[in-house]
């Protein structure tokens, strides 16, 4: 028997930005990849204050750029799959215009 999936809460589930995107194959005990991992990030550069001039220095001074993890998820072959099938026809609506 197959019962239908009903999704609560999604008004209570924050929604975030992410900017920045990672995958990462994750293996199992036998060392061979059984998901993937996906993780959604966002990075932004400190504030940077001051004259043009203090600007300038401040971001030249910069090393990295933070990127805080807002989501890690992991998907299984067949979840994979499915998740770029249905990736690929958003965005096939989004080029299109909604």
């Amino acid at each position: 028997m197959q019962l239908p999936i009903i999704w609560t809460g999604l008004n209570d589930s924050p929604t975030v930005f992410a900017n920045q995107m990672l995958l990462q194959l994750d293996a199992a005990a036998d060392g061979a990849p059984d998901s993937v991992l996906l993780m959604f990030g966002h990075a932004s550069q400190p504030p940077l204050l001051g004259t043009p001039e203090e600007v300038r220095r401040q971001a030249e001074a910069l090393d990295h750029v933070d990127c805080k993890v807002v989501a890690r998820i992991a998907l299984g072959p067949k979840r994979v799959r499915e998740f770029a099938t249905v990736m690929l026809h958003v965005a096939d609506q989004l080029e299109a215009g909604g």
